[in-house]
């Protein structure tokens, strides 16, 4: 009969035993699940923010950047905004104009706005003052490991316009260092810079 206490005692340690690891390793899976947790909750935000989309005017500036990403992103602005209506963003603004530009034609484009009399009194992009572009298409002829010239086709309203961007690559990523339109015309580059003598 004692053995029979004993025993059931002993069962009973044991259970108790049993109860307290049982405890010991459901705070434990506790402990480990609000690490899990935290650890996910400090790097969802990193991930989302990774993933958040590029505003068109910093894609340049991504090493993996082709040299006509900055071309393309410019463009996408006038698909962004309806014909009837102003185009979107102001290229002669000094923190547009970096985000597209190189350094010495950023610096013609902010000074030409701030003239009077602006010498470039049309849309160099489109080549003309309204708008109403088919879809664009685009070549790129890489001159050298730092350039490259991007040409930009389309048809404005009825007009075929064929306009070859010079790109380079700075520190911030590839950027428009200056526009030719054809038929013998100057450049933007020398457009601008006769205008400021």
């Amino acid at each position: 009969m004692g053995g029979d206490a004993m025993g059931e005692t002993g069962n009973g340690g044991a259970r108790g035993v049993g109860r307290c690891m049982t405890a010991m390793a459901g705070r434990a899976l506790l402990v480990m699940a609000a690490v899990l947790v935290a650890a996910w909750a400090h790097a969802v935000p990193a991930a989302a923010q990774g993933a958040k989309p590029t505003p068109a005017s910093a894609q340049g500036g991504q090493p993996d950047q082709t040299p006509d990403a900055v071309v393309r992103a410019l463009y996408q602005h006038y698909f962004d905004t309806a014909p009837e209506t102003v185009v979107s963003f102001d290229y002669s603004d000094p923190a547009t104009a970096k985000s597209y530009f190189d350094p010495a034609l950023a610096k013609l484009m902010v000074a030409d706005a701030k003239r009077a009399a602006p010498h470039l009194d049309f849309d160099p992009f489109i080549d003309g003052q309204d708008f109403e572009l088919s879809p664009v298409t685009y070549q790129t002829k890489t001159v050298s490991r730092g350039e490259a010239l991007v040409t930009a086709q389309f048809l404005n309203f009825d007009e075929t316009k064929s306009i070859v961007y010079k790109v380079v690559r700075t520190g911030a990523g590839w950027r428009i260092a200056d526009v030719q339109w054809g038929g013998g015309r100057e450049t933007l580059r020398a457009l601008l810079a006769k205008a400021g003598k």
